[in-house]
């Protein structure tokens, strides 16, 4: 949201309004904070106009009381919150949009929140009220020892979906309160000890989506014993070896899908056991930074599932990838369509190429013509999702190509789960 007065013009239009605010109200709704107190702007108009909307952002600068009347208006409405992450800069409170939130939990209808750099205090007033959430993703501080204020809380059996980074003594206080996890993700747990997984573990042997990225622990060869209901596992950049993958492989009957990118100790071997144990199951495999795993496993891998997605992701520079890996990557994502113009035409199985410009620091403008050269190179290509402002060019440019050619273009990853915890479960 760039400007309200283009906002309101498109809700003032007759022919217009019905589908603007049918758009309104589906769709996540993310202010730019172009200029100071915009994103207020928006919440005054927001109530004026009386519209409603079910997914609600809560921005640094907001102002609480304009969210807290909107909240007590059309909160019912509202299903899902995410809050902006709390920056160093500017000596915001922690707590900032915590009334917000609770005015919204009167309703009973809010089912997703997704609040990070939390202090203990905040998340034990949450707790206290989210008896219909079913996603809780929050983050809180590793000084943070306060997990004894979390005890009295009586069980949360609606949470079936919990992200806890960054504090563990409090994580595993959270999940002993929730006994229908079906997703769990535990990052930045690095350091923990074997037993620590092992009791998180003992408390979850039904989940379906299991992340320990970055763990340094070698525990998940006892979770495995445990928690055999497990389809969307994500150990990437976690210190696990091919011992690790043969235990998963001979447990996990249900698994499909396997993030074992950047755990560098990984050999030939780990593939070895997932062709020989659990090939007929597995739908994609993410493999980028293995550099111990060659393409001629992968391929032996792939001809007994034809059908597998290997998932890679190019760096900047692409002459750190292989050029054997180039036949076994079926979805990509690339930082740089310039770097990538001259290999592209070697990845020929190429189904999904991810352009992540729009995501770098700064962001960089997609290169409309490059992509749609590439675009030609790539026989098997159907998806191209672009991190765009503006996704008319982009289009413009693919429309382009021979009419047989049908792609489509979305700048949405969540939709085509190109990132594994998009996947159902």
């Amino acid at each position: 949201m760039k400007d309200v007065a283009r906002l309101d013009s498109a809700l003032c239009d007759k022919t217009m309004r019905p589908i603007f605010l049918n758009l309104l109200s589906s769709a996540e709704c993310i202010v730019e904070i172009e200029k100071e107190n915009s994103s207020n702007k928006f919440l005054s108009w927001l109530l004026i106009r009386a519209v409603k909307v079910r997914y609600f952002y809560i921005s640094r600068d907001v102002d609480e009381e304009l969210g807290v009347q909107y909240m007590k208006k059309y909160g019912s409405l509202v299903t899902k919150i995410v809050r902006e992450r709390v920056r160093s800069q500017g000596g915001k409170s922690k707590d900032f949009g915590l009334k917000i939130v609770k005015q919204a939990f009167d309703h009973g209808n809010l089912a997703c929140l997704k609040c990070y750099d939390l202090s203990a205090a905040s998340l034990d007033e949450i707790l206290s009220r989210c008896e219909s959430l079913r996603e809780l993703h929050v983050g809180l501080s590793f000084e943070d020892r306060s997990a004894q204020m979390l005890n009295h809380h009586a069980p949360l059996p609606s949470i079936s979906d919990l992200y806890v980074s960054d504090n563990p003594h409090i994580a595993l206080s959270v999940i002993s309160l929730c006994p229908n996890l079906r997703k769990l993700n535990l990052y930045a747990h690095a350091h923990q000890a074997d037993s620590y997984f092992a009791e998180i573990a003992g408390k979850c042997r039904r989940i379906q989506f299991l992340c320990l990225r970055g763990v340094h622990s070698t525990a998940f060869t006892t979770m495995a014993t445990l928690c055999t209901d497990i389809v969307n596992l994500d150990l990437s950049f976690a210190m696990v070896t091919d011992d690790t993958v043969e235990s998963v492989a001979e447990n996990l009957k249900h698994l499909r899908r396997l993030n074992i990118e950047h755990c560098f100790v990984l050999t030939n071997a780990s593939l070895q056991s997932l062709a020989h144990h659990r090939v007929v199951m597995l739908e994609a495999l993410w493999l980028s930074g293995n550099f111990r795993i060659t393409s001629e496993a992968v391929l032996v891998l792939k001809s007994k599932k034809p059908a597998l997605d290997v998932h890679y992701r190019l760096s900047l520079n692409p002459e750190k990838l292989k050029p054997t890996d180039f036949t076994v990557c079926t979805v990509l994502k690339v930082f740089d369509l310039v770097h990538f113009f001259p290999i592209a035409a070697q990845f020929q199985a190429l189904t999904v190429l991810c352009c992540c410009t729009g995501t770098r620091n700064p962001p960089v403008e997609i290169d409309y013509t490059t992509l749609t050269e590439i675009v030609r190179r790539l026989p098997c290509l159907h998806t191209v999702v672009a991190y765009a402002h503006n996704l008319l060019p982009v289009q413009s440019a693919l429309n382009s190509l021979p009419v047989a050619r049908k792609i489509r273009l979305t700048c949405n990853s969540a939709c085509l789960s190109v990132d594994l915890h998009d996947f159902p479960v």
